[in-house]
């Protein structure tokens, strides 16, 4: 549901994303533990020791004790902004790693549910007695059902606390003011004073959108489960199929609303953080992140005809 699946590739995202949690290392993890060679990994409270020691968890694939260093390093609450940032960075990027949600997991979200908006040639389909739908005010024809609990949302449904403390963790590095454009620039110009570049401020960047627009996924499924069946819709005049929905009352139609509708929010602040990274390195329309950026607003748009008419907390 997030991108459109034509351009969701390895080709495209896998290198943007390895890159992006690279670079989350660059003055993160530099240099070494000056006592390597009589120092135990993890035997020190000290949180730049522990912030090496993680980069070496990590390189040696081990996640979950990165994390558990991390831990330690944040709870030592360091006085230097810059390492209370570098710390909550590196925790953010492990957290995921230490949980398997990747740019695999984005191409797995698309093809399940995008791939089933852009379908072709497909037959109208029913309405049968009673039903309710979100769309029947326009007069826009129903097409397939579209399946929403799929392999992919079960591997991830139980992965939102996860992603709550990556959001946390890089919205206090940011410390953005609000969710608009010139809050997010706001953001950024705070860590460019902390002396960040601007590679390692696009990778935060857009880790975060990763972290966002998963929880959106799982959100918006959950918001429908058992009282609603989500479809394929053609809009009368034409134009790009949009995922609609009904149900047995118009009361659940609205019930799914409001419940989706902090979801959008949060697919929306994704949309323009992707946005706020392709201006921040000055890229052009040809830019794997550039087209990332731009079927990321497309696809909001096309889920924000049903799902984005009510505010948060509505």
């Amino acid at each position: 549901m997030l991108f459109r699946h034509r351009m969701i590739s390895h080709r495209l995202l896998a290198p943007a994303f390895l890159f992006a949690f690279g670079l989350l290392g660059v003055g993160v993890f530099a240099g070494c533990n000056v006592f390597e060679g009589f120092y135990e990994e993890g035997g020190s409270d000290d949180p730049e020791i522990l912030l090496q020691d993680a980069a070496f968890a990590l390189r040696s694939g081990e996640p979950d004790k990165a994390v558990r260093y991390l831990e330690r390093a944040l709870a030592r609450d360091p006085d230097d902004p810059r390492l209370a940032a570098d710390i909550r960075s590196a925790l953010a990027s492990a957290l995921l790693r230490a949980h398997d949600i990747s740019v695999l997991t984005l191409d797995r979200i698309a093809s399940d549910l995008l791939g089933q908006l852009d379908a072709t040639d497909v037959p109208s389909a029913g309405k049968g007695t009673g039903t309710f739908c979100s769309f029947d005010a326009r007069g826009d024809e129903r097409r397939q059902e579209v399946v929403m609990e799929t392999a992919t949302f079960q591997a991830i449904r139980d992965k939102r606390a996860v992603l709550d403390r990556v959001i946390g963790l890089l919205n206090d590095v940011f410390q953005f003011p609000d969710r608009t454009p010139a809050g997010i620039q706001s953001g950024i110009e705070r860590l460019k004073g902390l002396g960040y570049g601007e590679q390692e401020i696009q990778s935060r960047l857009f880790v975060l959108s990763v972290a966002y627009l998963t929880r959106a996924y799982i959100d918006v499924v959950e918001a429908g489960l058992n009282r609603a069946v989500w479809y394929r819709v053609i809009p009368a005049g034409g134009g790009p199929a949009y995922l609609g929905f009904c149900a047995e009352s118009p009361e659940l139609i609205l019930a799914v609303k409001q419940a989706a509708a902090c979801a959008m929010d949060d697919l929306l602040q994704a949309v323009e953080l992707l946005e706020a990274r392709v201006a921040l390195l000055g890229l052009d329309a040809e830019t794997a992140a550039a087209s990332i950026a731009g079927e990321a607003r497309d696809a909001y748009d096309r889920l924000a005809v049903e799902l984005a008419e009510l505010g948060c907390g509505s």
